[in-house]
Formats: C-alpha cells, sequence, structure tokens
C-alpha cells in the first residue's frame, strides 16, 4: 500500500490521482527530452559533406543483414529509421536513404551510403564526393 494504515479510510481515488499527477509530471519531463535530444540529433537545415560508400556484407549498428543493394546508409548521429535526402552535388542527382548504421568513421566524411544508393547518385567510380543531406523524415 502507498498510503499509512492510519489513512486507511481515506478515499482512495485521491491518493491514485496525486499518484496520477506526479507520474504525469515525470511523463511530461521525459517527453520534453526527448524531443530535446531528437532536435539536437536532426539539423535544422541542410548540411554539405563528404559521403563515401560501403559494400561489405555484415550486421549493421541497428541489428539488421547489411544489403548493398538496399537504399540506406551510415551516419555518426542521425536516429535510425530517419530519412536523408542525398544530392551529388557534382551532378545533382539525389536518392533518400534510410539510416539503419553508425559511422563513417574517416575524418572528414559525413555519411556512408550503400553501394545501391551510390549507384543512383553516380559516385561508384570516384568513391566519394561532396553531398548535400538533407532530413526528409523519421523512421517507425
Amino acid at each position: 500500500m502507498f498510503w499509512k494504515q492510519e489513512n486507511a479510510g481515506s478515499n482512495p481515488a485521491v491518493l491514485t490521482s496525486k499518484k496520477q499527477k506526479k507520474e504525469d509530471k515525470v511523463l511530461k519531463k521525459l517527453i520534453a527530452l526527448c524531443i530535446l535530444f531528437s532536435l539536437l540529433a536532426t539539423p535544422l537545415e541542410a548540411t554539405v559533406g563528404v559521403a563515401s560508400y560501403y559494400e561489405t556484407g555484415r550486421v549493421t549498428a541497428n541489428g539488421s543483414k547489411f544489403d548493398p543493394n538496399a537504399f540506406t546508409a551510415a551516419h555518426r548521429r542521425l536516429p535510425f529509421g530517419t530519412y536523408v535526402l542525398v544530392t551529388n552535388l557534382h551532378n545533382n542527382q539525389s536518392v533518400i536513404v534510410q539510416i539503419n548504421d553508425r559511422g563513417p568513421f574517416v575524418r572528414g566524411r559525413e555519411i556512408d551510403l550503400s553501394r545501391g544508393a551510390a549507384e543512383i547518385i553516380g559516385m561508384r567510380e570516384r568513391g566519394i564526393t561532396r553531398v548535400r543531406l538533407r532530413v526528409v523524415g523519421n523512421g517507425p
């Protein structure tokens, strides 16, 4: 019980209401923190950086098997499931990828694309290219 024996005659609805208000406060604080972290992890405007691509078969950081033909990417900060429009600045070709991995871990690079995404924007021959990244949606 969450009240003392001498309060046994008290109205339980009132005690539950006080408990509910306290839980509501905690829940509101948690929601505010989630929103804050989401905003910190998501750029508010487009960013420009260098993209590379990878095609090794392994498990991604979110636990799914890596598919080199899927339109996926690795990013250091964006949450898993985030959809990003990636535009090659050399030829203006674009692809939408879903973040499912962490990386790249090479200094100066912003995103690692899967081979399939790299082919769509025409960067496979060069290996790396300057790109514009714009968050277009959040996943499940």
